[in-house]
């Protein structure tokens, strides 16, 4: 009777002890989300207190360990996980969880902001991370093992003790440049967001706000890697100077290939209104092509065009009336902004010269046309040329008549 007490407070105790041991290896479960999805009232609180292998809920079930808190942002937590099942696809051991913060709709709309910039960044070579499920409660997001981000590396470069490593990393950052030479402009952009992918030896962004500006042929010196746009945790005079002679190394790279991508830009432009001008035969057509001018990045061959334009024959044919001329000087008025062509008003009044000369338009058209491009002069060589070409205001009805008489008289001569 004794032996079998002590039997069963054996089994008791060792059944205790187990119990014991199966509840110390469960990991803690922080509770984010309530039954019906919506984050919990100490939502903010409790993701700022978690901690490695704490386990959160997902709203719609899904469960992650915590590893690491990477980053506890001002609008996002970012944290490393372990993700507890297999439903999302994920064949790395570890991931990235987006959290955004709540309770502020600034805060909602920067993590929003987040979201809506995924697609443009994508389509650019900025190389970031593979995204698994976008919600608007939560992300999950690739996890790419790195060393350091840009920040650390040019501010700290002592601390990657290999010399060889930070030559290599360098390499690839001007590479990295290179390869987004048309991207001026990253919502929320700086340094840190720019990470040194380990594994395969390359720069990559893991964090923005919003989408992404390319390069228009407007400031060749806008661009990302500058002290002032990488935004640095040192001040600038306490940079080393490798650091900034890198930097010095990109920018010249960024206007080479700058001055490259005009030049190509250039070329592709004019050979492409080359072709279609064979192809024009109506004021229709010329009207379909102002709108695909319009569209195209680079506007440098504006002064090509118009030359092209003022020596084109088919031009002028398919122009036949004051209204056509007028609807291509309003299209040349909204080139101005973009690329500005000197002595615009001069090549206004080259074009209504010879459309009149070519009977396309009336004497009072011609003088009404000439009035209104000297009223938009205010270059005072632009006035001087053109009034010793095609006369002042009171001039231009004494000479209309020769000039219609002339252009007559020879239209005879050729058969016309």
């Amino acid at each position: 009777m004794i032996l079998r007490s002590r039997n069963i407070l054996f089994h008791w105790f060792i059944s205790i002890l187990i119990l014991s041991l199966m509840l110390s290896w469960t990991y803690p479960t922080i509770e984010l989300f309530n039954k019906n999805g919506e984050p919990h009232k100490e939502y903010n609180t409790r993701i700022s207190a978690l901690k490695h292998n704490d386990v959160v809920t997902m709203p719609d079930g899904k469960k992650f360990r915590v590893i690491e808190k990477m980053t506890h942002g001002h609008s996002t937590a970012v944290l490393k996980v372990k993700p507890l099942d297999d439903t999302y696809g994920i064949t790395k051991e570890f991931a990235i969880l987006r959290l955004p913060k709540r309770n502020e709709q600034n805060l909602k709309e920067a993590f929003q902001l987040y979201q809506m910039g995924i697609e443009a960044v994508e389509q650019t070579q900025l190389d970031p991370p593979k995204h698994y499920v976008l919600e608007n409660k939560y992300m999950v997001t690739e996890f790419i093992e790195h060393s350091f981000n840009a920040d650390q590396f040019l501010s700290e470069p002592h601390l990657i003790s290999d010399d060889k490593e930070w030559q290599k990393a360098a390499k690839a950052l001007k590479q990295f440049a290179m390869d987004n030479v048309d991207i001026v402009h990253i919502g929320d952009f700086r340094a840190e967001q720019l990470i040194y992918d380990t594994l395969n030896s390359k720069w990559r962004l893991v964090d923005w706000n919003g989408g992404v500006d390319r390069y228009r042929g407007d400031d060749m010196n806008k661009q990302l890697f500058t002290l002032d746009r990488l935004m640095l945790f040192k001040m600038p005079e306490y940079i080393p100077s490798r650091s900034k002679n890198l930097l010095t190394d990109i920018n010249d790279i960024i206007k080479e290939q700058r001055l490259v991508m005009q030049y190509n830009n250039r070329n592709t432009s004019l050979k492409k209104i080359a072709s279609l001008n064979e192809l024009l035969k109506s004021q229709e057509d010329y009207k379909l092509l102002y709108g695909a001018i319009n569209n195209f990045d680079n506007v440098t061959y504006n002064e090509a065009l118009l030359n092209y334009y003022l020596k084109s024959d088919i031009f002028f044919k398919s122009h036949k009336t004051k209204k056509d001329i007028e609807e291509f000087f309003d299209f040349l008025d909204q080139r101005k902004s973009s690329d500005p062509i000197k002595m615009m008003n001069l090549k206004k009044a080259e074009f209504a010269d010879k459309a009149f000369s070519s009977q396309n338009i009336s004497s009072n058209s011609y003088i009404e046309l000439m009035q209104d491009i000297m009223r938009d002069v205010t270059d005072p060589d632009e006035m001087f040329e053109i009034r010793a070409r095609f006369g002042s205001r009171k001039e231009m009805k004494a000479i209309l008549s020769f000039k219609g008489l002339f252009a007559r008289c020879l239209n005879i001569l050729l058969g016309r």
